[in-house]
Parts: structure tokens; C-alpha cells; sequence
């Protein structure tokens, strides 16, 4: 089966399916190329995610578009490496240097982000959902993010009273495997209802906007929690507001 870099992308968000992941990996293993093109993809979308460059995805859509066809009858990878490259060069053109600053950014990262414990004893009066949670909760701590993700998806999805709880830990997840633009989406979503989750919710945004490298975005996250004394994190978000 070949794959795009469209797929390579979904694989790396936990999006795809668990046996079309369970697929893919497969074919990684037996082939080093596809699986040195989805690093290569990997560290693209990290540079997208420090440059803030999001509508970057359209460029590098049309420099898939204008090799796609010659990949018919061929290794598909040969053309899948050159691409990935194709995408860093322009990623570091768009933003005209990589930047110094990278490292510091990481460096804070690491020290305030700690995966947040999953909850107690959480159980309802409905045995499919408990069933979903307690699979999602098991991959969840044992460190298996890409699995456990699309079970937390598919509780946020449901729409019911606990869906908060699947979008707060689905974000969990994404930022652990260095999908940060798509974890503030699943953040935003528990902060758009009324919830216990909301404040931790606020911090792990701020959170993914120290790790994308986004200064501005960073201290309004970090002004809107220090506004309470009580918020969580607030000491930790006083200390990030005196560094940027």
C-alpha cells in the first residue's frame, strides 16, 4: 500500500484508525525509506509548529500535487524523501532563519510540562463508555499516546456530559507526541463549556504556545491565568511571564 504525505500526517496526529495504524506501522518497520520519510515529515511540521507558519500546509500541498503523479509504477518513498526535504527548505525560506531562540523555548517547555494524571475511579451509568474509557485510560498510562488517542476522540465526539474529559485528555496526548497546534484545538474545546477541566485546560494552552515558540500568544495565555491568584499553575505561569 502506498502512502501520502497526507496519511503520514494523520499517522503522526493519531488520527488514522487503529488498523490502518496498526498497518502502517507494519510497513515501517520492513521499510526504512517510508520510515525515514515520516522523520522527515515529523520534523517539517515541528518547524511549522515553532514558526507559527500554519498556512505554510497549502504550499506544501502543491509541491505534493506537482510529484504525485510521478510516483506511479515507482517506489513511491524515492519520490516521499526528496519532498519531506523539499518541505524543511521551504519552511526555513518562510521564516528566513531557524530560530536562535529554539532552544529555550524547548528548554522551558521541559521544565513546566508534566502530563497531567489521569482521573480516579471514573465510571457511568453506561458500559460502552466506561468500556472506551477505562481502554483509553489504560494506554494513557502506560505512555501509549497514539492508542489511547482516538479513544478519548471518540468519547469528546460523543457529545455527551463527560466529552470535556475526552477532549482535555486527547490534547494530553497530542502534546505529548509533538502535535501541539492540534492539542490547543482539543484545549479550546474544554474551554468552550463549563467544566472542572477549565483551568488545567488554560495552562496546557499556554503550555503548547511556549513549545510552538509564540511569544504573544504565550503571555495572554500566561496574563489570563495570573488574573487569579487561585488559577492553577499560577506561580508557574508568574515565573514564564518574568522569562519572555
Amino acid at each position: 500500500m502506498n502512502y501520502s504525505i497526507e496519511q503520514i500526517e494523520r499517522y503522526l496526529a493519531g488520527e488514522l484508525p487503529a488498523k490502518e495504524r496498526a498497518s502502517f506501522e507494519e510497513q515501517m518497520a520492513a521499510d526504512p525509506e517510508l520510515s525515514e520519510a515520516v522523520d522527515r515529515v515529523k520534523d517539517s511540521l515541528q518547524i511549522i509548529d515553532i514558526a507559527g507558519a500554519h498556512d505554510l500546509r497549502q504550499e506544501l500541498r502543491s509541491i505534493h500535487e506537482e510529484i504525485e503523479h510521478e510516483k506511479k509504477g515507482t517506489n513511491p518513498w524515492r519520490y516521499l524523501l526528496p519532498l519531506a526535504a523539499s518541505i524543511i527548505l521551504v519552511c526555513l525560506a518562510y521564516i528566513g532563519f531557524w530560530p536562535t531562540d529554539k532552544a529555550d523555548h524547548q528548554t522551558f517547555f521541559a521544565t513546566y510540562h508534566e502530563v497531567y494524571r489521569s482521573p480516579m475511579n471514573l465510571r457511568q451509568d453506561n458500559p460502552a463508555f466506561n468500556r472506551i474509557w477505562q481502554e483509553a485510560i489504560q494506554a494513557y498510562d502506560e505512555g501509549d499516546y497514539p492508542a489511547a488517542l482516538p479513544k478519548f476522540r471518540e468519547i469528546s465526539n460523543a457529545g455527551k456530559g463527560m466529552s470535556y474529559l475526552g477532549s482535555f485528555y486527547a490534547g494530553q496526548c497530542l502534546l505529548s507526541m509533538d502535535s501541539s497546534s492540534a492539542a490547543v484545538v482539543a484545549f479550546q474545546k474544554v474551554l468552550q463549556t463549563d467544566n472542572d477541566y477549565r483551568e488545567q485546560a488554560r495552562w496546557y494552552v499556554a503550555l503548547c504556545y511556549l513549545k510552538q515558540g509564540k511569544p504573544e500568544a504565550l503571555r495572554t495565555s500566561l496574563e489570563a491565568i495570573t488574573e487569579d491568584p487561585e488559577a492553577y499553575r499560577y506561580k508557574e505561569a508568574l515565573q514564564l511571564l518574568r522569562k519572555i
